[in-house]
């Protein structure tokens, strides 16, 4: 039902935090993975995450430095968002 599916995503939401982010080991497709297997529907396809493990695969351990970096860059526009919206409720409100 929507109401499990709504309960199941608030449970998820604990694990998969923007500041656990990474970009080759910890991202969207790695949620979409763990949410259609807790609701049974079957593995999703290998094709779905290719890219972040071509990727990984060829530059190796400089991977991770770049994930990283990459994290750090998206964690930056996070607060920039919140403070954004903080200043936006602070006029509105």
């Amino acid at each position: 039902s929507q109401g499990e599916v709504s309960e199941l995503v608030a449970k998820l939401a604990g694990r998969w935090q923007g500041k656990s982010y990474n970009i080759l080991r910890n991202n969207c497709m790695h949620f979409a993975r763990d949410l259609v297997a807790r609701l049974g529907l079957g593995p999703l396809p290998d094709w779905v995450d290719s890219l972040p493990r071509a990727f990984e695969a060829l530059i190796g351990p400089r991977a991770e430095a770049m994930a990283v970096e990459v994290g750090t860059a998206f964690e930056a526009l996070f607060q920039a968002n919140a403070a954004r919206q903080e200043g936006l409720r602070e006029v509105f409100v």
